[in-house]
């Protein structure tokens, strides 16, 4: 997912996920294809015959200058929002950057960071979330912090105060899981049980209503969660067994059951799927996986991964893949992502702005390989832009960069992975 700053702009409204994803694809296309063009490195090759460097990225692969000893190392999770992107660091520390006007980045400023800066009053983080305009981190004894935009209670804090700095959600309980959405966010309670806030619209919290919730409410008909996901406009978990189950908005079959397109504020099962490890949303569309990686929903740029066009409402297999070799899943608007045992990645659907780190701006509906990406270790998606953390602790992210969340020092766009830097080049 990736927030994208209109020219005038009331810090009290940001977009919402549909309206960014209509802009990106109508906004700056000519500029984009000749800043792409300009900043592409020539020749080809993939990821499937690079050879990774001390960073983690491969030789050539970077433009970003004299990114080597100046790249970004040691962190250990990593998380991507709407134009900013944030990793933890060893001892629970956490850095951010990217779009700052509604102070996602923590820092207690309003200042966009091309790159890393230090969140303020955050240690001991275990997990990161980043949704459209805000962030929330699981804090060790002090539970859920967040910070950031807070319009529609996304903080969970009561009130819709927004946040420069992290402020404590009203979240009781061992957290061991989190997710952001557009404008909500959800948590996984030691137990099983799920309490999401903020947000409410086509019921995307679960709690049986579409009512705003500035304080966590617990979504119905859902049971010993292990894992979960927040998208635009709905949710999903990993449920006992291994199940999926999903709530919120339905239009294009994203809750996966197979029957109407009316919303549901409760979780609902998802049709044959049993054994699952990982979920993973989008703006409309939803992604499991277990063993294979497993898609349903809205299919109109190829995110799907199946080769075929129309929108799914039950799950589809995503082809091109090595058998039983995925390790993790990634979504953003209308772009999927996967990691390898190998340590490369793939990507299908959007690729406008060189989300899907091929080389390119054109739409896979089948995976493609990311280049410059070696030893990956975990991923994480927008709207339109990427990142993997690799062996070391190195960064290296790709796709739109207008707010500098690619963290290389520069607000250029990369179609292939470069290394988030720590200075300005």
């Amino acid at each position: 997912m990736a927030f994208r700053r209109p020219t005038v702009r009331s810090r009290s409204a940001p977009p919402s996920l549909a309206e960014v994803a209509t802009a990106a694809r109508a906004v700056a296309r000519l500029a984009v294809v000749v800043s792409l063009a300009c900043s592409s490195p020539g020749g080809g090759g993939s990821a499937d015959s690079a050879v990774a460097n001390d960073g983690g990225l491969a030789d050539g692969a970077a433009p970003a200058p004299g990114c080597g000893a100046d790249c970004l190392t040691g962190a250990v999770l990593l998380t991507a929002g709407h134009g900013h992107t944030c990793v933890v660091l060893p001892g629970g520390k956490a850095q951010c950057w990217g779009t700052n006007l509604y102070d996602q980045l923590g820092n207690g400023s309003t200042e966009d960071a091309w790159v890393p800066v230090d969140v303020m009053n955050l240690v001991g983080a275990t997990a990161i979330a980043a949704g459209s305009v805000h962030t929330c981190a699981i804090a060790g004894g002090e539970g859920i912090r967040c910070w950031g935009y807070n319009g529609s209670g996304q903080l969970g804090i009561g009130t819709n105060v927004n946040a420069s700095t992290p402020v404590k959600a009203m979240f009781v309980g061992e957290v061991i899981a989190i997710a952001a959405g557009d404008v909500h966010t959800c948590a996984v309670r030691k137990g099983g049980d799920v309490q999401c806030w903020g947000d409410n619209q086509g019921g995307k919290l679960g709690d049986g209503s579409t009512t705003e919730r500035t304080l966590p409410v617990s979504v119905l008909d859902l049971a010993g969660a292990s894992a979960i996901a927040a998208g635009g406009y709905h949710s999903c978990a990993i449920a006992t067994g291994g199940t999926v189950r999903c709530w919120g908005a339905n239009v294009a079959g994203q809750l996966g059951h197979g029957g109407s397109s009316e919303e549901s504020p409760r979780a609902v099962a998802v049709s044959g799927l049993t054994g699952m490890t990982a979920v993973a949303v989008g703006d409309e569309h939803s992604c499991a996986l277990g063993g294979d990686v497993w898609c349903w929903g809205n299919n109109d740029s190829g995110q799907l991964g199946n080769g075929a066009e129309g929108n799914a409402r039950t799950p589809t297999a995503a082809v091109g893949l090595p058998t039983r070799q995925v390790k993790a899943i990634a979504a953003g608007g209308n772009n999927t992502c996967a990691l390898l045992a190998d340590g490369s990645v793939r990507c299908w659907g959007a690729n406008l702005y060189g989300q899907l780190g091929d080389g390119s701006q054109r739409e896979a509906r089948v995976p493609v390989v990311v280049r410059g990406i070696a030893r990956a270790t975990s991923l994480a998606t927008s709207i339109d832009h990427s990142c993997a953390l690799v062996a070391g602790g190195g960064v290296a992210c790709w796709g739109n960069n207008d707010f500098g969340q690619l963290g290389d020092g520069t607000t250029t766009p990369s179609p292939v992975a470069v290394g988030v830097r720590l200075t300005k080049p």
